[in-house]
């Protein structure tokens, strides 16, 4: 029923035919799509009932990452209402971001992390008025339209990690909005000397819980990206078939081709390997199952070159016309690059796999 209502609600607000047109839309301008998602209870689903959330599992927010994958909704979810939103405390902010009302990002991607979430620079120091905090983060997912950032930080003696929520348009912050080559709309943070107040310090439990909490936070994340990209490539998987099925070369449909139904068998066991292996991670992650980070980096690697595959593929099997704009199939593909190298690459997540071996 999930995923029958999220497919239902892609296709009224975001038809596939219609994206190079409903992109320029996307973020504040198509707000009321984002404010529709929080009245369906989709923003909800990652937060517990104590907070006014619907205690939704992992394979619940799997579900609807798959479909918002499978039409390439261009809204935030997987960043704010699955990454970040989780991470904050109860308050005013909190609410509106629940409501729709409000967007949030996880400000990661300091200068020297290389996908390591925890090689954080930005410093945070204590004065008279709370918090001063100096540092850049290269490349906030979703963080142009943000009204709040998590920024994690170093503070103390800088073995500590911290999360403090800062408001977009504090003084001192800077926020540098572009598209990314996916046309999501990123940002770049510029703290310079910000001073935030003290209870801006989101409060994770002592003893290493600012970490734990952004690395359980950067899972739920690889592991929604990994179901957006199972449901990107079945697109593309479909898309693909039906051009074969209807092109016609030298007096027949090119789809009669042996070799070109060769290449179409290749990318189905891709679409199926990297299905395979995500729903095991996403399992093995909401049973708490020991070693379940080795599953979703191994997931993250896995879908990651699947997903390029399926792209150059389906691009291929379209010929020139697959790299333009006008055609849905580019967008797939530079949505499917975007998505390997958010949180971590392929080389990144099995470099992590082997080393936890």
């Amino acid at each position: 029923m999930l995923a029958d209502s999220v497919d239902k609600f892609c296709r009224a607000v975001h038809p596939t035919a219609d994206r190079p047109r409903l992109i320029k839309t996307a973020g504040r301008e198509g707000s009321h799509h984002w404010r529709a998602m929080a009245d369906l209870g989709w923003l909800l689903l990652p937060i517990d009932a104590t907070r006014g959330g619907f205690d939704g599992v992992p394979t619940d927010i799997m579900v609807v990452a798959e479909g918002l994958g499978r039409h390439l909704l261009p809204e935030p979810f997987v960043s704010s209402a699955v990454v970040a939103a989780p991470l904050m405390a109860a308050g005013p902010q909190f609410e509106a971001v629940a409501a729709g009302t409000a967007r949030i990002a996880l400000a990661l991607g300091d200068g020297d992390s290389r996908f390591d979430d925890l090689r954080v620079s930005t410093t945070a120091k204590r004065v008279a008025a709370g918090w001063q905090l100096s540092g850049t983060k290269h490349h906030v997912a979703d963080g142009a339209d943000a009204d709040w950032f998590i920024v994690p930080a170093r503070s103390g003696d800088a073995a500590t990690l911290s999360l403090f929520l800062v408001p977009a348009k504090l003084a001192g912050l800077t926020v540098g909005r572009f598209r990314s080559a996916d046309n999501r709309r990123n940002a770049t943070l510029d703290l310079q000397d910000v001073v935030v107040a003290e209870d801006a310090l989101i409060d994770c439990g002592g003893g290493g819980g600012s970490s734990e909490a952004l690395e359980r936070a950067v899972q739920r994340g690889v592991l929604a990206l990994c179901a957006e990209a199972v449901g990107a490539m079945d697109t593309l998987r479909d898309i693909t078939l039906e051009y074969l099925k209807t092109r016609r070369q030298f007096g027949t449909t090119i789809g009669s081709f042996q070799a070109l139904q060769h290449r179409m068998v290749d990318i189905a066991m891709q679409c199926e390997e990297a299905r395979a292996i995500t729903y095991r991670a996403t399992l093995e992650f909401e049973a708490g199952i020991v070693g379940h980070q080795r599953m979703a980096s191994a997931a993250k690697a896995r879908v990651g070159q699947a997903g390029l595959f399926v792209g150059r593929q389906a691009t291929q099997l379209h010929g020139g016309v697959g790299t333009t704009d006008e055609l849905v199939v580019s967008h797939y593909y530079k949505r499917l690059m975007a998505i390997d190298l958010t949180y971590g690459n392929a080389d990144y997540h099995r470099a992590r796999f082997g080393a936890m071996a």
